[in-house]
C-alpha cells in the first residue's frame, strides 16, 4: 500500500492562507540570510515525520496522520467561519476545535522535538535509534492530544481521559478570545504556532522580562498576550484582559531554527 510521505507539521490549510494564487510562498530559515520560493505542499513537512514504528512491527504511517488531519479539518472549518463573521470576539462554539488544534501544534512542534532529542543525546542516550526516538516522542502526541480529543464528547469517559492541559487552559474563563487584524505590516507563519508578548499585569517573572517575548518563563495565562497568525492580515489573540480593537499592537517573537513562510 502506498502512503503519503509528506507529513506536514505546519498544516496546509494555514500555509494556503499565506500563499499566492499558485500556492507559492517565500520561505526563510532563521539559520540563513536568504529566502527561497517554495510551495504549500513542499513547506513545513518531514518525510514520514509522523510515522510510528514499534519493534517487530511494520511502520504505522496512518494512525497519527489520520487523526491530525481530522483535528486540522475541524479547525480549518472554524477559522473559515470566523473569517465570514468578521467579529472581534470569537464565538464560544468556534473555540473548542481551535483550542484542540493549538494543543496539537504545541505538542508536535519540531523545535520542541529537536530540543528534546538534543537533551537526550547530551544525557548519554545517543545510542537510541532515530526511528525509535521519533516513536517515543510522538506517542506523547497520541496520549496527550489524540486520545483526549477523541473522547472529548464522550459522557462515559472519565474527566482525566478527556483532559488536555493546553486545550483546557485555552477554553477556561481566564482566556479572552479576540480576533486581531493588523492595519500595517503583514503577519507571517512559522512552525512555532504562537507568539508571546510580555507579562500580564501583576505577574512578576523570576527572569529578565525580555525572555517572555520568547515564550520562556511563564505559563499561557501569565503572558500579556498570545497571538496566533492565521493569515497575513488576520490572527487570533489572547490578551490578558479584554481590549478594544484600537488597543492592539502586535509584538511578535518567533523562536525556531526551521522555516518561516510568508506570501510572495
Amino acid at each position: 500500500m502506498t502512503h503519503a510521505k509528506k507529513h506536514h507539521f505546519v498544516p496546509q490549510f494555514i500555509l494556503r492562507r499565506f500563499a499566492d494564487a499558485d500556492e507559492k510562498l517565500i520561505v526563510h530559515r532563521l539559520t540563513g540570510n536568504t529566502g527561497f520560493t517554495s510551495t504549500v505542499r513542499n513547506t513545513g513537512h518531514r518525510n514520514f515525520g509522523h510515522t510510528m514504528t514499534m519493534p517487530g512491527r511494520e511502520p504505522d504511517h496512518t494512525t497519527l496522520e489520520a487523526a491530525m488531519t481530522d483535528i486540522e479539518g475541524e479547525a480549518a472549518t472554524a477559522v473559515s467561519e470566523l473569517d465570514s463573521l468578521q467579529r472581534r470576539v470569537v464565538p464560544p462554539e468556534l473555540r473548542p476545535p481551535i483550542a484542540w488544534f493549538l494543543a496539537l501544534q504545541w505538542q508536535r512542534n519540531r523545535f520542541l522535538l529537536h530540543l528534546t532529542r538534543t537533551h537526550v543525546r547530551t544525557g548519554g542516550e545517543s545510542h537510541i535509534d532515530a526511528t525509535l526516538y521519533q516513536t517515543v516522542v510522538l506517542s506523547r502526541v497520541l496520549l496527550d492530544v489524540i486520545h483526549p480529543w477523541r473522547l472529548r464528547d464522550q459522557p462515559d469517559a472519565r474527566p482525566k481521559e478527556r483532559w488536555n492541559y493546553l486545550a483546557s487552559t485555552l477554553l477556561s474563563d481566564d482566556m479572552h478570545w479576540s480576533c486581531f487584524r493588523p492595519r500595517h505590516a503583514p503577519l507571517i507563519v512559522s512552525d512555532t504556532s504562537v507568539c508571546f508578548s510580555g507579562a500580564r499585569e501583576g505577574f512578576e517573572p523570576d527572569i529578565p522580562i525580555a525572555f517572555l517575548d520568547h515564550g520562556v518563563g511563564a505559563g499561557f495565562v501569565d503572558f500579556r498576550r498570545v497571538t496566533v497568525p492565521w493569515a497575513p492580515a488576520s490572527a487570533l489573540s489572547f490578551p490578558a484582559s479584554p481590549r478594544r480593537p484600537e488597543e492592539f499592537v502586535l509584538e511578535t517573537s518567533i523562536d525556531s531554527p526551521f522555516s518561516i513562510a510568508a506570501s510572495s
